[in-house]
């Protein structure tokens, strides 16, 4: 950094040597750094380039600094740089860790309205986005859409939406969603079967709770000590106390 501002003090700097700090940064928690470096671009008035603002996103991205992830994505379509997928999906990641939902949205509608075609990975992370903002009824309804234009889908495309309906006790919402699932040959992972035990422990059903964990261990998962926890705690409010080996007994 000292060499490099001996060289703006010279007016030998170029945009290149501020790009490659600028993508170092990114390797580590240095958003302010990259923001500095930027700051420090405009004061000496060297113009920013395409890389400059790819740079700058992948930070905010890795990040989850969503505010300078938006600021830049504008500022690059300020500056005459037509914004692509690409762009857009490293924003999109930025809301994923932030928990920004409706920011998402809206750079997703904006994407499209730009004439931008989304790929299942923006799609999957402006679900995301939503699920995990709170907002299940959007993320179902995006999820919904998505469905009915790709065939090809992977799990990570239901799991966002199906933890946050569990999550919400919605049981008979994500039974019907893994039924939609299971039509596309995808399966319930191990994720999925300790959220659903954890939640029916939760409401003290403890006979879901059961039938649920034989179902987890016939499908080779093992229950960790969190969820047999959990259901022991079931146990205990509704005054069932009972073996876990009577219970799982054949």
């Amino acid at each position: 950094m000292a060499m490099l501002r001996a060289r703006l003090k010279s007016g030998k700097a170029a945009v290149d040597e501020f790009n490659a700090l600028i993508s170092i940064s990114r390797k580590a928690d240095t958003r302010v750094n990259a923001w500095q470096l930027h700051e420090e671009m405009k004061k000496h008035k060297i113009s920013g380039n395409r890389s400059t603002f790819a740079a700058l996103l992948s930070c905010y991205a890795e990040n989850g600094d969503v505010a300078r992830a938006s600021r830049t994505l504008d500022e690059m379509k300020s500056e005459g740089y037509e914004a692509r997928l690409i762009e857009y999906s490293l924003v999109l990641k930025a809301c994923i860790k932030s928990k920004e939902g409706e920011l998402a949205l809206k750079h997703f509608r904006n994407m499209i309205s730009e004439g931008i075609s989304p790929d299942i990975i923006a799609f999957n992370s402006v679900i995301a986005s939503i699920s995990k903002s709170g907002d299940v009824d959007k993320a179902h309804e995006l999820l919904q859409l998505l469905m009915q234009q790709e065939e090809n889908l992977g799990y990570d495309s239901f799991a966002p939406v199906l933890v946050q309906l569990l999550d919400k006790g919605r049981f008979s919402d994500a039974a019907e969603l893994v039924e939609r699932m299971k039509e596309r040959n995808l399966y319930p992972d191990e994720a999925y079967f300790k959220c659903l035990i954890s939640n029916y422990s939760k409401v003290n059903r403890v006979e879901d709770a059961e039938r649920t964990l034989k179902e987890m261990i016939f499908r080779g998962y093992k229950p960790t000590v969190r969820t047999l926890t959990a259901m022991l705690n079931a146990y205990a409010r509704v005054s069932r106390v009972t073996s876990y080996s009577l219970r799982l007994a054949p």
